[in-house]
């Protein structure tokens, strides 16, 4: 694998008490760490469409270094763009299960699934 292609930067979240603009403790995301990695593609006949759900759901593998830290039940975000207003815009994705390639602690593999909460 060349370490090269780990064009992405990929922004790690686990779920959590976070404080909201009024200062008060509320159930969501906070960011544990900034890693780099790449979207290695879409599983073969993953594409899953759910009847009546607001948003669909893709299985994708990120490739990255191996980070001990990344567990199930966390998400990841990827930056795909900005909206009209100049923000970043990004692209979700929820952890399944996390690999370690070849068993060496180098490089690890990250099954996730990729929410689209576009409506």
């Amino acid at each position: 694998m060349n370490p090269g292609k780990f064009k992405r930067t990929l922004i790690i979240q686990r779920r959590g008490k976070v404080q909201d603009e009024e200062l008060n403790w509320i159930e969501g995301f906070e960011t544990i760490a900034t890693i780099r990695g790449s979207l290695t593609g879409a599983l073969k006949d993953s594409e899953t469409m759910i009847a009546g759900a607001m948003g669909s759901k893709s299985p994708k593998k990120v490739r990255t270094w191996y980070r001990p830290f990344i567990k199930r039940g966390m998400r990841i975000l990827m930056k795909s763009g900005q909206d009209d207003k100049g923000a970043p815009m990004y692209r979700k994705f929820d952890v399944i299960d996390c690999s370690d390639v070849e068993e060496k602690g180098i490089y690890m593999d990250i099954l996730c699934e990729e929410v689209d909460t576009s409506s």
